[in-house]
């Protein structure tokens, strides 16, 4: 009994045993746990860096979409009054030349924050040159306008017209390697700020009516940049033509500009201020070769102006067709406070020529060289004369005797 009892506990226990769960068959060692995190940090962190780089991608996608905004192509039916370019602000870009006969300016900017990528074409008027069409007209009250790189032609009004209103200026235009060629004007702009011309050129353009023609026209603006400009070959067979006319403008520069060839029927002047106040320049410009058939001629006038800096700048061969007229190379007119240093004026019927009435002196001359000026080098008709050395010998051997801070006057000898 004592032996059925000890087996019946051995095979109880044997059962027992085996309903019991060994721990090793659920132990996972410390090793394996931690490559096994490693894995989900690491993969975590991917997938972190994935969604970040996607971000990233897109935020550049944006902004680049953002700093290069579409360019919309500029068509025929872009052109005129059905035009939907009048409404929009964006870039726009000609594909290839468009010619255009309408009534009414080819563009018309309504919207700031405008660019007009002419893109190397050019806008040709086919239409009827009796209406006064311009090409590009930027309307009043609105800023931030470019127009660039490319060819306005043959329109009967001007190539690029702006006008504002005191209410309403044009603020922020920038006008960069345009020709303007064959039209009536060339680029007129009245009531601009903050005005950019860079290496723009008007060539070309005619009229035959009863008023000046202009190669670029800036009157009512303030703080104007005009650069590495030309005005050339501008004419008019009824009136006055001036390559560069500036009337009632502040702080306006410009620098290394050339006006030649122009001419009119008449008054003809290369660069011409008017009515100009607070601190205006011409540095480093050239005016040669423009005429007047039944007027007189300048290189350079002011006129009604105070505080112009002219200096570092050529007046040469400027001259009236007819011999009862007079030619200036530099000719200030009712001008008071102006600074004249360092020109050059040659083959002029005037060199330099300043009426500031007697007792008055405040028009600076200094360092300008004058030679072969047909009637005088230096003329104050109405005040003291200016004072210069004269050389009666040959220029090179001249302008070594002569003082630094003296306008010299050169007569070449015939010995």
């Amino acid at each position: 009994m004592f032996k059925k009892n000890m087996l019946l506990i051995s095979l109880s226990l044997s059962y027992a045993l085996q309903a019991i769960i060994n721990p090793l068959y659920c132990y996972t060692p410390l090793v394996a746990i931690a490559q096994s995190n490693q894995a989900k940090i690491q993969a975590d962190v991917t997938m972190q860096a994935v969604i970040a780089a996607a971000a990233q991608s897109a935020a550049a996608s944006q902004s680049q979409a953002s700093a290069s905004p579409a360019i919309i192509p500029i068509t025929p039916q872009n052109l005129g009054p059905t035009g939907d370019l009048v409404h929009l602000a964006g870039t726009y870009q000609i594909p290839s030349s468009l010619a255009y006969s309408g009534s009414v300016s080819a563009l018309t900017i309504e919207q700031s924050n405008t660019t007009i990528d002419l893109n190397g074409q050019t806008i040709q008027f086919t239409g009827n040159s009796s209406q006064t069409v311009h090409g590009i007209i930027i309307n009043p009250g609105i800023s931030n306008i470019t127009i660039k790189n490319g060819t306005i032609a043959g329109f009967s009004g001007s190539g690029i017209y702006a006008q504002a209103t005191p209410e309403n200026p044009i603020n922020n235009i920038i006008l960069d390697t345009v020709i303007v060629t064959s039209c009536t004007n060339g680029i007129v702009i009245s009531g601009g700020n903050t005005i950019s011309l860079n290496a723009c050129t008007v060539s070309a353009n005619t009229s035959n009516a009863a008023a000046p023609n202009y190669g670029i026209s800036l009157t009512n603006c303030s703080g104007v940049r005009a650069s590495n400009c030309i005005s050339s070959y501008n004419t008019n067979s009824s009136d006055s033509c001036y390559g560069f006319f500036c009337s009632s403008c502040a702080k306006v520069l410009f620098n290394t500009c050339t006006a030649h060839g122009n001419s009119g029927y008449g008054k003809t002047v290369g660069f011409y201020f008017s009515s100009m106040i607070y601190n205006n320049y011409i540095k480093s410009c050239l005016s040669n070769g423009n005429m007047a058939a039944e007027s007189n001629c300048y290189g350079f006038l002011i006129e009604n102006s105070t505080f112009i800096f002219l200096e570092d700048s050529e007046a040469q061969c400027n001259w009236p067709c007819d011999t009862d007229y007079d030619s200036y190379g530099i000719r200030l007119s009712s001008s008071s406070t102006c600074f004249i240093k360092h020109n050059t004026v040659d083959c002029n019927g005037y060199g330099i020529y300043d009426d500031e009435p007697l007792g008055f002196h405040t028009n600076i001359f200094t360092q300008n060289i004058a030679y072969n000026n047909v009637i005088e080098d230096y003329l104050r008709p109405y005040s003291s004369p200016l004072t210069y050395v004269l050389i009666n010998q040959e220029y090179l051997q001249g302008i070594l005797q002569a003082g630094s801070l003296d306008n010299i006057s050169i007569r070449i000898s015939s010995s």
